[in-house]
């Protein structure tokens, strides 16, 4: 079994769990889903009524009040020799959610899954110094994270770990999809069918797709929504795809169904102003799917990288592999890599 292979310490997650459906809830998932049976509980601060509990032993806050939701999370956390718990927020200041739990015999590690950190206030900075002490191990996802544990958090080396934020998807042959699968019609009057997905935020860019839709009337355009939105952007992305007979708009599709969804198209579109290295890219190269993407943050290998912001170099590379219709290679994430990289980084084995 690939779980056993993470045997040797009592392992236990912190983190949110979908719903909501996002980065860091998605890699939580992926993780439990990933190695089934390694890790002894996972625990959620962030309570919802339609969490997806992979684990049997989810436990999830029952508290709606954020503060009562952390002395809650304090209070079950495990403290004895050789419980490992891997805590996941999104940005920096949410270290100082550590100023709330009490450390024992355990250890921890956390990981931010926000690609860029940054602290202003010179005040808070010190204070979120003081509370690292209490932190065993900082699991960075980019050179830019590493930088700025060091340099501004202080943090030694030794305690340093290159963790990043993306696990494999699984699709066993009976879970397949289909377009028809998710409502969609009409599909095979098109040539291609193209991915992009993301909140309804400026950042995410959806003009990009939809100037591409204009342009490229044989493609069909599929965009993935969820979570909050910035109303104004909706309703101008909606306006204008109004006109389009080729834009088909999905809201709020699971975890599963969209990596099933994604393994049923032909390009993955990643058009971003801000990124964090981005999930659906390397699971599109995993499934051996084109993708392009911004050159804002570090991508997965196999992916056709664009300048952010020129739509120009965009559609040349959309050109350039529309033309060469050839799928991305797969395996430059291989079980027996994920398998290690965890060792290592909980402290199971002594190196890579």
């Amino acid at each position: 079994m690939l779980s056993e292979e993470l045997r040797g310490k009592r392992l236990y997650l912190v983190g949110p769990l979908p719903k909501p459906i996002g980065g860091v809830s998605t890699y939580i998932y992926r993780l439990l889903k990933y190695f089934p049976d390694s890790y002894s509980a996972v625990y959620d601060i962030y309570k919802n009524s339609e969490k997806e509990k992979v684990n049997s032993r989810s436990f999830i806050s029952p508290f709606e009040n954020r503060l009562l939701s952390i002395i809650w999370l304090a209070y079950v956390l495990p403290k004895k020799k050789d419980d490992f718990i891997h805590f996941n927020f999104s940005g920096v200041i949410s270290l100082i959610l550590f100023s709330f739990f009490v450390k024992s015999k355990s250890e921890w590690g956390v990981t931010l899954h926000n690609g860029e950190l940054c602290v202003s206030n010179s005040v808070v900075l010190f204070f979120i110094r003081v509370i690292s002490k209490k932190i065993d191990r900082f699991f960075y996802i980019s050179d830019n994270q590493k930088k700025f544990y060091k340099e501004k958090l202080l943090i030694d080396d030794g305690k340093l770990f290159n963790l990043d934020s993306y696990v494999p998807p699984i699709i066993q042959l009976d879970e397949k999809g289909k377009l028809e699968d998710f409502g969609i019609e009409h599909v095979n009057k098109f040539d291609f069918v193209a991915l992009a997905n993301g909140y309804f935020k400026p950042i995410y860019n959806f003009e990009f797709i939809l100037d591409a839709a204009r342009l490229k009337s044989n493609i069909l355009f599929l965009v993935v929504t969820y979570g909050e939105s910035n109303r104004n952007y909706e309703e101008k992305i909606n306006s204008i795809a109004e006109c389009l007979d080729n834009v088909v708009f999905l809201n709020e599709i699971s975890p599963d169904d969209f990596v099933r969804l994604l393994d049923s198209i032909d390009i993955y579109l990643r058009p971003n102003f801000v990124d964090s290295f981005g999930l659906a890219v390397a699971d599109a190269v995993s499934l051996s799917k084109q993708a392009i993407a911004s050159d804002v943050c570090g991508r997965a290998n196999g992916c056709m990288l664009f300048k952010s912001g020129c739509f120009r170099d965009f559609m040349e590379k959309f050109e350039y592999i529309l033309t060469k219709n050839q799928a991305s290679k797969d395996g430059f994430y291989t079980r027996e890599k994920v398998i290690s990289k965890y060792k290592f980084c909980y402290g199971i084995k002594d190196k890579l």
